[in-house]
């Protein structure tokens, strides 16, 4: 009996990040709280997720470079991948090989009438489920040790409980995907945009006020566009700084749009211009983004 080479990847794939990572295909930011998509690659080649702006790559002793550092590292330089590089330890995918052909074996050869070969598979099905935790455990140590990487760099996060240690390696991973993160600080949600428009601090109606980082970069995006020729909509001015190098929430990009509105910066209309009310409403609802176009406040 055979397993193919796809077998065993999807089988270490589901031990790897369903059995002892826990993975749901995200990961959550600890200093805002965001979630990113997170494809899974297994020796360069993708197992999940393929839209995802950043991954995790697992590296066997199967890769046609393992061992040979100097290429492994060459090829995470980028920082958009976390490069776990498991130990040449336990014969760990052999392991696999031989749970999966047992498995195909007794699938294949049971049902039959013959009460000793019944009896005989029921056996080797009990000893291949006790593999198949042993193999689990395996995979549980090897990733207390592995090491990650991020664009070039081992990362200092200790050996230990997997779920931890990968946890912090993806904060380290996001960070340098996402490096116009540190322009933003703080959680935005559904209340700032309605305390930004409501703010009745006479100083919003000054000229001299200075524009935050990451406000600044919004308001050049609007001009960028706008100097093209291109019509600008909320929803693809959100879409833009959700992606790399920014990764800012859809939250985050809409208050600092309710912000640019308040201090007269830019105008937001669907048909017509759209009074304080109507902004929040419009930017506080996912349905009519799209409808919302934004321009410079015309002098």
């Amino acid at each position: 009996v055979e397993v193919g080479d796809s077998q065993v990847l999807k089988q270490l794939h589901g031990i790897v990040f369903d059995d002892v990572l826990g993975s749901t295909g995200k990961v959550r930011f600890q200093d805002n709280n965001n979630d990113y998509a997170i494809a899974h690659k297994i020796d360069d080649g993708l197992v999940s997720r393929k839209d995802a702006a950043i991954a995790i790559n697992l590296i066997t002793p199967e890769h046609s470079n393992y061992g040979n550092d100097a290429v492994l590292v060459g090829n995470n330089m980028g920082g958009v991948e976390l490069m776990a590089i498991l130990p040449d330890q336990d014969s760990l995918l052999n392991q696999l090989r031989s749970y999966l052909k047992t498995d195909l074996y007794i699938k294949k050869n049971s049902g039959s009438d013959d009460e000793l070969l019944e009896s005989i598979l029921a056996a080797r099905g009990r000893q291949n489920t006790e593999r198949r935790s042993a193999l689990e455990g395996i995979v549980k140590e090897q990733l207390r040790t592995a090491q990650l990487i991020v664009n070039g760099q081992t990362l200092s996060v200790g050996e230990g409980e997997p779920k931890t240690r990968f946890g912090k390696a993806y904060q380290e991973l996001i960070r340098s995907a996402y490096p116009n993160l540190k322009m933003i600080r703080g959680v935005f949600n559904e209340s700032t945009i309605s305390k930004v428009i409501e703010d009745q601090d006479d100083l919003l109606e000054g000229s001299a006020i200075q524009l935050s980082e990451a406000e600044d970069e919004v308001l050049t995006e609007v001009f960028r566009n706008q100097n093209s020729g291109e019509r600008l909509s909320a929803e693809s001015l959100v879409r833009r700084f959700e992606q790399r190098p920014y990764g800012w929430s859809q939250w985050a990009t809409l208050t600092f749009i309710a912000r640019l509105y308040r201090l007269n910066k830019l105008e937001l209309r669907e048909k017509e211009l759209l009074s304080d009310r109507e902004v929040i409403e419009a930017l506080c609802n996912s349905r009519k983004l799209g409808g919302v176009t934004i321009r410079k406040q015309e002098a």
